[in-house]
């Protein structure tokens, strides 16, 4: 009996040291980070959020703000939450997200590139005519976070100035779609202008229904979404 006692504490031994290292095995695979989500308002500024990864229960990012060269000076940024909307900034400046977990320092870091900024007007190509296709084409943009995309569309309006507009194609306003412009009777008299939004990588869209490119709320022309000369009046 006693042999045997040993044999299995020997054994029991064993089968915790195995389950303790299969732990520290698992422990040492996971992978810790900072991650930032970069993105910016409707005014064309930085707006920013920070996650620590996998888990944003175990540590809490901070931010700092770090002006351009050659003063290259960073500054903490206490925020109730982990998100930063810090206003203009000039072109250069560095946003960095420090946690802390276990006795190690995780960070990341997005540099800012200026305002966003059209630098020209979108084009719309085509014949304002009843049935006829109109292209859209992109605005040159500057500023932002250097991974931005366009969303192009085509709204017509019952003013060459742009008033009492309906949306003809391009989706909901950060959620672009490739439904074509295809120039209706119902606008037969409007004018037509491209619209080209400017964003960032980092948004996402949670999905729209609408029952037709009609019933979609028109984007607001500002400092992120640019319009294009009129094209028209419709005819046909």
């Amino acid at each position: 009996m006693r042999g045997s006692t040993r044999v299995a504490v020997v054994l029991l031994i064993a089968v915790v040291l195995s389950a303790g290292d299969a732990a520290l095995a698992g422990a040492s695979s996971v992978r810790y980070s900072v991650d930032i989500q970069a993105v910016f308002n409707l005014r064309g500024n930085p707006w920013l959020v920070a996650n620590f990864s996998p888990n944003g229960s175990l540590a809490t990012a901070h931010w700092s703000i770090c002006s351009p060269p050659p003063k290259r000076v960073c500054v903490p940024r206490r925020t109730p939450h982990q998100a930063l909307e810090p206003g203009p900034r000039p072109a250069g400046t560095v946003f960095r997200a420090t946690a802390r977990y276990l006795g190690q320092t995780y960070s990341a870091q997005e540099r800012w590139h200026g305002r966003i900024t059209a630098a020209t007007r979108p084009r719309l190509l085509g014949r304002a005519r009843v049935g006829m296709r109109v292209n859209p084409v992109a605005a040159a943009w500057t500023g932002g976070w250097g991974n931005e995309f366009d969303q192009l569309g085509v709204e017509a309006c019952r003013t060459r100035t742009g008033r009492s507009c309906v949306t003809v194609s391009g989706g909901a306003l950060g959620c672009p779609d490739n439904t074509r412009a295809v120039i209706r009777r119902a606008i037969k008299g409007w004018y037509l202008f491209a619209l080209d939004a400017r964003s960032a990588a980092d948004e996402a869209c949670a999905g729209v229904a609408y029952s037709s490119e009609s019933a979609i709320s028109v984007w607001p022309v500002g400092r992120t979404v640019a319009r294009s000369a009129p094209l028209g009046p419709v005819t046909g």
